[in-house]
């Protein structure tokens, strides 16, 4: 089911794929909750679309959300990271 949801979210926009913190999370293997966090900490950028309050995030973010995620495990303070 999860798998169905994730296909049917999945978005093109200007030739970049984009998937919501749905698929993010499940291709990463990152809490939604954390992804939500390093946005707020401006480590992550969201596009939201004017219809809709859905995070979307470009393929292009997905090494660097598991690079700040490795950091954290790491316990990289998150000071640090933005200094990135």
């Amino acid at each position: 089911m999860l798998e169905h949801l994730y296909l049917y979210v999945r978005k093109v926009i200007g030739g970049k794929h984009i998937d919501n913190d749905t698929g993010i999370s499940m291709k990463t293997g990152i809490p939604k909750s954390a992804l939500r966090f390093y946005e707020e900490k401006d480590l992550l950028k969201s596009v939201r679309q004017e219809n809709s309050n859905y995070r979307m995030y470009s393929e292009d973010q997905v090494p660097l959300a598991k690079m700040i995620a490795s950091l954290r495990t790491a316990r990289v303070p998150i000071r640090d990271i933005q200094l990135y």
